[in-house]
């Protein structure tokens, strides 16, 4: 049996990385897996429950960095995964193979730097979320690019038809079933938090939603935005739970989400399982995502007609008919699930580990 080192705190359940590497435990039960555990929330300790009882999964310890494993597989570039990638690798007198799932838009300027190097150096293969999130991996290393896999979603726990008003956060509750526009993004500079609040402004007859947590190193200033517009159709949550976000999806009328680099975004992902169509920014890997009418709009924020041309789709998207909107939730629902469930993306890593194990006897 293959064993694979996931050197990261793997029962977060709002974290994308962690989400994928679970996601590739769940759906290959032939592969013995090591990680770790620094749950953040209840609901991260509830789910830990049923996933660390699966028989192919073992809770390390810092020993564990010391054991012989066949991969290492990690999912972005910190100098945690890149010390354990390369400790193992000194540990098996280089046997053991080093994969690395790119999971955000790499840009040319971040390639040249020491931590980049040195990954360029110790990685032996890639795999890659999106196709522009491999764009430079497959430009300099074809040899060891193996292509993409895309990110996933829980179709069972994000489906639109169940009812889940009670998990809605209160603020939103009390708009008493009102439409509203939700967006669901970190606060920092690349997702353009500024926008939605541009958005809320100029359409003070439509609510606003707007939920996720403060990056540390740059979100702060975009909370006092928020906090000083003191927009009445603007409502800012903070970080909540999957299960509160499953509750805003399936209340939303658009999701908008103006980023300008992402992977392959999960909060996208998921708002399109629960049949909510996107307005997004046709900018790094949202084309490979929203392809079509059914799934949303692809609108740059840039530009003197900007705000007026996103208003005016989100003004469609509010007043679609409601037996229009249950036809429409449906396809988008299937289409979703149809590319993206993660039972599906899960079992494409078998495929992966086999040949990055083997490489060396082809």
């Amino acid at each position: 049996m293959l064993k694979v080192l996931l050197p990261i705190n793997i029962d977060k359940w709002r974290s994308p990385i962690a989400t994928l590497l679970r996601a590739c435990v769940e759906h290959n039960p032939d592969v013995h897996f090591v990680s770790f555990s620094r749950p953040e929330t209840e609901e991260d300790r509830e789910n830990g429950k049923k996933f660390w009882s699966l028989p192919n999964i073992t809770l390390g310890n810092w020993r564990s960095i010391f054991d012989r494993y066949d991969i290492v597989h990690i999912a972005s570039h910190t100098p945690k995964n890149l010390l354990a990638g390369s400790l193992a690798k000194i540990i098996s007198a280089g046997k053991t193979k080093f994969l690395y799932t790119i999971n955000l838009e790499l840009e040319a300027e971040n390639r040249k730097t020491a931590i980049y190097q040195w990954f360029d150096l110790m990685v032996d293969y890639y795999v890659s979320v999106s196709r522009i999130a491999g764009k430079l991996v497959r430009e300099d290393a074809p040899d060891n690019y193996f292509g993409v896999i895309p990110n996933g979603y829980d179709p069972a726990f994000f489906y639109p038809f169940v009812d889940a008003s009670g998990d809605l956060p209160e603020a939103v509750a009390d708009l008493g079933g009102k439409s509203y526009v939700l967006n669901v993004a970190a606060l920092e500079p690349r997702k353009h938090p500024e926008w939605i609040v541009s958005l809320a402004a100029a359409n003070p007859d439509i609510n606003f939603v707007m939920a996720g947590w403060v990056v540390p190193d740059g979100g702060e200033p975009f909370l006092h935005m928020i906090q000083n517009a003191a927009l009445p159709n603007l409502i800012w949550l903070g970080h909540v739970t999957r299960s509160a976000i499953r509750a805003l999806l399936g209340n939303a009328s658009v999701f908008a989400f103006p980023s300008e680099r992402e992977g392959l975004p999960l909060s996208v992902i998921e708002a399109m399982g629960m049949g909510v169509p996107v307005i997004a920014q046709p900018k790094s890997s949202l084309p490979e995502l929203i392809t079509n009418e059914i799934c949303g709009s692809l609108r740059s924020i840039d530009g003197a007609d900007a705000i007026h041309e996103w208003s005016r789709l989100i003004r469609e998207y509010v007043s679609i008919d409601p037996s229009v909107r249950a036809e429409r939730k449906t396809e988008l629902s299937r289409l979703t699930q149809a590319r993206y469930s993660w039972e599906s993306v899960g079992k494409m890593y078998s495929g992966i580990y086999k040949k990055t194990s083997r490489i060396d006897d082809l």
